[in-house]
């Protein structure tokens, strides 16, 4: 669109050099004429269509206890709490982590053969991980499904939590850890590594980011690259944020040939495919369940994106500065 814009402007100043603007005119009407073929063969001839599997996240209402519950507050976020604190917060989280099981479960039962929780949902003490991810692997195995774990790991006394997601196969093995890097402006988190983890499954190659992860495009391209099929992102939003991360989410989808699941707190949740066609959302502040399920292609595509990212881009400023040195320095000549 900057380029129409450009190509536009220079035509209007230029519009008496006609063999100027027929000779321009045919390079932008090309440039312009290839992408459209490339869109529409990448849209409706693209392989992709070969199978959907149900696809659920859930949310339980953790960021009211994370933000707003003296006890829990003052054990994530601060130095100054007391034993009581500790113990009331221990209770409370156990409660959150079973409701979670329990929807977990109940989406399995009703088709699910891979379940995600929201970004900071699995909000558990350092010394309780074990046991919350053991439960986990239990439904896990007796759901047959595989299951996104997004876990925030508090070691009271610390301030660097970890946020990050496990993933378990239907045998109940944890077989990937991705530890999110696109950290928020004072987020006090242990920084990932960015690198890429997928599992291969029967339901295609799946991989999991974590909400502002999304931000960071040279990152998301591994996807692409990688050849994902189904893209997990447990995210946590704000209202008034909530609809360009969505529409990021999506966009990010279509640029590497790959299904998108964005099940968030405190926003819009989505699921759509490489086209960029949404197959179910959930708005976290009007459902009464905070839970969306869709049926999710299982196959994704290529893209010359995942590669090149924005080279054209690059290449057309490069072009725009070596034009200008070169004329100033005929100019002081």
């Amino acid at each position: 669109m900057n380029w129409t814009a450009a190509v536009a402007v220079w035509i209007w100043d230029n519009r008496t050099g006609r063999n100027a603007l027929r000779k321009y005119g045919v390079v932008y009407a090309g440039m312009l004429l290839l992408v459209f073929i490339y869109g529409i063969v990448m849209y409706d001839f693209s392989a992709g269509d070969s199978g959907r599997i149900r696809v659920a996240g859930v949310t339980v209402p953790v960021s009211e206890l994370l933000n707003e519950d003296e006890d829990v507050y003052s054990v994530f976020y601060t130095d100054s709490f007391t034993d009581t604190n500790l113990i009331n917060t221990k209770r409370k989280l156990e409660n959150v982590a079973e409701e979670l099981l329990t929807k977990t479960v109940q989406e399995a039962q009703a088709g699910a053969k891979i379940v995600v929780w929201s970004e900071l949902n699995g909000a558990v003490l350092k010394e309780d991980e074990a046991a919350l991810l053991q439960k986990a692997s239990e439904v896990a195995k007796e759901q047959q499904i595989y299951l996104f774990v997004s876990l925030l790991v508090k070691t009271p006394g610390e301030d660097y939590k970890e946020n990050k997601v496990i993933v378990l196969n239907p045998f109940g093995e944890r077989i990937s850890e991705h530890y999110k890097f696109g950290r928020s402006i004072g987020e006090l988190c242990q920084e990932g590594d960015g690198e890429l983890k997928y599992v291969d499954t029967e339901y295609g190659r799946i991989a999991t980011f974590i909400c502002s992860d999304m931000a960071f495009t040279s990152k998301i391209r591994q996807a692409g690259r990688e050849g994902i099929d189904i893209l997990m992102i447990p995210a946590s939003d704000w209202q008034e944020m909530t609809a360009i991360a969505l529409k990021t989410a999506i966009v990010r989808g279509i640029e590497n040939g790959c299904s998108i699941v964005r099940q968030t707190n405190c926003g819009t949740s989505v699921a759509a495919d490489w086209r960029g066609n949404i197959s179910a959302t959930g708005n976290y502040f009007q459902s009464d369940t905070k839970t969306i399920t869709a049926q999710v292609l299982t196959e994704g595509r290529f893209t010359a994106y995942a590669y090149i990212g924005d080279l054209f881009v690059w290449l057309c400023g490069g072009y725009l500065f070596i034009t200008f040195t070169t004329k100033k320095k005929r100019n002081r000549e």
